[in-house]
């Protein structure tokens, strides 16, 4: 890889379980991404600027805050001795905002995910939401499971193809960033166009046609992508 490609991966942690998996993931990647860049946002919760019938809001110092998100970001990266990584960088702000604006020169973006659902996520925002949307740099999205699962060898690494640009960047990236025993899996997908008396009368699709396509598109991304 290029210097800037090993320019290292920004981490968004915040101690929770979700974020410590996502830390982990960037720390066992250093040689593909270069050191882990943690970066920890605070920001005072919604409910300290409500008044409330005792006091106009009772609001913390924010020197208290910075020292106690400082405190926390430190705590976050005490497995990291052995992994090159710079100090947290601790910022007050919209933690999405925030990320993607330190991962502007970084390798990737690494976020953990809870889960939320679209309900909450809807209501409260979404971090790994609005990096998808914003981030300049790949963006990975780290699952959290309850219990840490058994390491396989190597990665399996699944990258959606369309034929379009953006699909055979992906696939190129995942080539770049893969291991020397992962495996990726290029994946397209066709369906039958919606057939009716109001669309398209009696009109009827060859499906062999349509599969031959689709194996077409992925075929020919492949070997554009490989060469």
């Amino acid at each position: 890889m290029s210097e800037t490609e090993l320019s290292g991966a920004v981490v968004g942690i915040d101690g929770s379980p979700a974020s410590l998996a996502a830390l982990h993931w960037a720390a066992r990647r250093v040689d593909r991404f270069g050191r882990v860049r943690p970066v920890y946002v605070w920001d005072f919760p919604i409910a300290v600027w409500a008044p409330t019938p005792f006091s106009p809001g009772a609001v913390p110092p924010v020197e208290e805050m910075e020292k106690a998100a400082a405190e926390a970001a430190a705590t976050c990266v005490e497995d990291l001795a052995d992994v090159p990584h710079d100090e947290p960088l601790v910022r007050r702000g919209d933690a999405g905002e925030v990320l993607v604006t330190e991962a502007r020169d970084a390798a990737a973006l690494v976020i953990g995910t809870r889960g939320r659902g679209p309900l909450r996520a809807n209501l409260l925002g979404s971090v790994g939401r609005h990096c998808a949307d914003r981030t300049p740099v790949p963006l990975v999205i780290v699952p959290h499971e309850d219990t840490e699962p058994a390491r396989a060898d190597h990665d399996r690494i699944v990258v959606g193809v369309d034929g379009s640009e953006h699909s055979t960047d992906a696939l190129r990236w995942a080539i770049s960033t893969a291991g020397p025993d992962d495996e990726i899996t290029a994946v397209t997908t066709w369906q039958t166009p919606i057939d009716g008396p109001l669309v398209f009368g009696s009109a009827r699709f060859d499906v062999r046609m349509l599969k031959a396509a689709a194996r077409d598109i992925v075929n020919d991304t492949c070997d554009k992508t490989c060469a």
